[in-house]
């Protein structure tokens, strides 16, 4: 991608160029070198379990400590001319004036371009079919040398963008995904609270480790591990519903979906008399879940009511046209950042505009809705695994607009 883009300026590429390139396909290289075992869904439980202990810690962060402490990573980088933390200030986005982080973290960035097509070999969905090369060979700079597409790309990245969402729906938000995901972030939490717990997942903490070598044994066999440990030992967790928990993480009995809602809405706009459907039916479906949970006699830990509001684009189409321009106040910088991160269309060393401000692309339409999911799960203990279709019913009665699709 980077060398498509320095091409299109028209000169011959030089040395300076070909460092440029080395440095951001290191930094895709190694830009989620910090994720945690299981990739997100065990950052999320750390993040929930640090909550009121000590700063959290996310995978870029971690990822930087990594180049900037691991003496291997250093070595191999250093060995080679390059500075690790000029390649963490990549994945970073801690120099604002590199644009370029952008083939790295944005809404047209070398990792969605990449994972699109993998997942949907991998998975046998039709999602992942992008024009890949045909967006490539349209890259180029704005005048404010923002990586864009140019004019003639409105039609790849439209068909991208969608395939993106797709894919989020088919794959990342599918049901067993999320209820697996949920009843896996449980059991990390009760890992993280066992009093002999010798994960130390604060800053100081995971600093150590990557000092000590001990970080890249932190792996998924080792969190499983942890958990066959426990199941085996007198404790079991010493809670019974962490128990069933991580018994029923390792066999692979997913919770049970028993309501969902889900729907492409225009975002909500407060005002007098406005109503929030997505909000007010995640309250209705949580009440329904508390009051099933007392008349079916199951504990309310083993529930969840999911929930996920999802845009087109990183910010979608709502805004502000200063936002747009870049011309914010210093106390907006995160939202300058996001809505440079998304995909813009231009000519070459022209201005440029955002896709979604482009008329006869379908973007323009389709960011101004975002899918919303809702869905109950339950995790049913083995006596009462016949009632699923009885609670179901529970929730069809009670909440409206919930139950299971036809």
């Amino acid at each position: 991608m980077a060398e498509s883009l320095l091409r299109r300026r028209g000169k011959d590429l030089t040395a300076d160029d070909y460092e440029l390139i080395q440095r951001l396909r290191l930094a895709g290289l190694l830009h989620d070198v910090g994720h945690y075992p299981f990739s997100h869904a065990t950052q999320d439980a750390i993040e929930n379990f640090c909550a009121k202990l000590t700063p959290f810690f996310k995978h870029e962060d971690v990822g930087g400590k990594i180049l900037e402490y691991d003496e291997d990573v250093r070595r191999a980088l250093s060995d080679d001319g390059i500075n690790p933390s000029d390649v963490a200030s990549v994945f970073s986005r801690s120099d604002p004036d590199f644009k370029l982080a952008n083939l790295i973290s944005s809404d047209l960035d070398a990792d969605r371009l990449d994972f699109l097509p993998r997942t949907s070999h991998f998975t046998g969905l039709p999602y992942g079919a992008i024009d890949l090369d045909y967006m490539i060979s349209q890259l180029c700079e704005d005048n404010e040398q923002r990586p864009c597409l140019t004019f003639r790309a409105v039609r790849a990245a439209d068909a991208f963008l969608i395939a993106r969402l797709e894919d989020y729906q088919q794959v990342a938000y599918h049901r067993t995904v999320a209820a697996s995901e949920w009843l896996l972030k449980e059991v990390i939490q009760a890992l993280l609270g066992l009093d002999d717990n010798d994960l130390d997942v604060s800053e100081e903490g995971i600093v150590t480790a990557i000092k000590d070598r001990k970080w890249a044994r932190f792996t998924d066999d080792d969190i499983y591990a942890r958990i066959d440990r426990e199941l085996n030992s007198p404790r079991k967790f010493g809670d019974p519903i962490a128990e069933l928990m991580a018994r029923a993480m390792l066999a692979r009995k997913t919770p049970k979906m028993v309501a969902e809602f889900h729907r492409l809405a225009r975002p909500f706009q407060p005002g007098p008399g406005a109503y929030d459907v997505y909000v007010e039916l995640r309250k209705q479906l949580t009440e329904c879940a508390l009051q099933a949970a007392a008349d079916f006699d199951i504990d309310p830990r083993l529930w969840k009511v999911w929930h996920e509001r999802k845009a087109l684009t990183k910010i979608g189409s709502r805004v502000p046209a200063p936002a747009l321009s870049g011309a914010l106040d210093e106390e907006k910088n995160d939202d300058e950042d996001q809505a440079n991160q998304m995909i813009r269309l231009t000519k070459p060393g022209g201005e440029s505009v955002v896709i979604t401000s482009v008329r006869h692309a379908m973007c323009s339409i389709l960011a101004d809705y975002n899918v919303e999911i809702i869905r109950v799960f339950v995790l049913l203990p083995p006596e009462q695994v016949g009632r699923r279709a009885e609670i179901e019913q529970r929730f069809r009665e009670r909440v409206t607009h919930a139950g299971l699709p036809a």
